[in-house]
């Protein structure tokens, strides 16, 4: 063997790790990056075509529209949605919400009321699965 072939060989190792190591990073990159949409949205109002309108997770109290989602339908007729109020590590139930819905559809939505500041956690389930959850934070304006 040369020194040429050792050269070589050498720099082909070095190249070969380097191209993985960047290729390794990119695809890291692609997954943090991807940010899953959150499957209940607490929004001011709807849009003709039912998408939410000024959407967040902090309001002032008030009246809101819950746009609840699942990417694969909901597979039943009815879902409920439950409201508690989170306080010093507990959950109150203030309210459950039968909707009727169809199997295929995958956004419904619903109105919620919010009068007391406080923290939030509001879950749709199906059956007894919940399948969406999200916590909304009302301050007094």
């Amino acid at each position: 063997m040369t020194v040429d072939d050792y050269t070589y060989k050498y720099m082909y190792k070095s190249m070969y790790k380097t191209i993985n190591f960047i290729f390794f990073v990119f695809i890291l990159i692609f997954f943090l990056s991807c940010k899953k949409s959150p499957d209940i949205l607490f929004c001011e109002g709807l849009t003709t075509d039912g998408k939410g309108t000024d959407c967040g997770s902090v309001f002032t109290t008030g009246d809101l529209t819950a746009v609840i989602k699942r990417s694969k339908g909901f597979g039943s007729n009815s879902i409920t949605v439950n409201v508690y109020q989170k306080r010093d590590n507990l959950k109150t139930k203030l309210e459950s919400i039968d909707m009727e819905v169809k199997n295929t559809d995958t956004q419904a939505n619903t109105n919620l009321s919010f009068y007391n500041e406080g923290i939030y956690q509001v879950e749709a389930k199906s059956g007894e699965v919940i399948f969406a959850e999200a916590n909304i934070t009302i301050k007094e304006e």
